[in-house]
């Protein structure tokens, strides 16, 4: 009898701490986010350079009301371009990039044709 008691206060304990922490984190994910108002904005430029480990050569930065996307160069393989979203304190990425004429590829990358007689 006295376990059942111990095991029925245990499952309260555990459905009571679970629920708080849905709550928590149900107002984090769900609440409305504003990139133009507050930090949001430099807290998202934050969590890409913390993401990309260190200086960050962005390509196309793109903010929308409630998240930010980067395109930036791959640090680790310069000749690639990735992209970064930002949205609610979360980054995600890195996607690969298809370059074309709208993002070509960085100055650094490009080949220099010999143009001497």
């Amino acid at each position: 009898m006295l376990k059942l008691i111990r095991n029925k206060n245990r499952f309260s304990f555990l459905l009571t701490v679970g629920t708080c922490l849905a709550v928590l984190l149900g107002c984090k994910f769900f609440s409305q986010t504003n990139m133009f108002e507050g930090t949001a904005a430099k807290d998202a430029a934050d969590a890409f350079r913390k993401k990309l480990g260190g200086p960050v050569k962005a390509l196309n930065l793109e903010i929308d009301h409630d998240s930010a996307t980067l395109k930036a160069q791959d640090p680790k393989n310069p000749q690639n371009v990735d992209e970064y979203k930002y949205v609610k304190g979360l980054v995600m990425g890195p996607t690969p990039v298809k370059l074309n004429l709208l993002y070509p590829a960085p100055r650094s990358q490009r080949k220099r044709e010999d143009t001497s007689p």
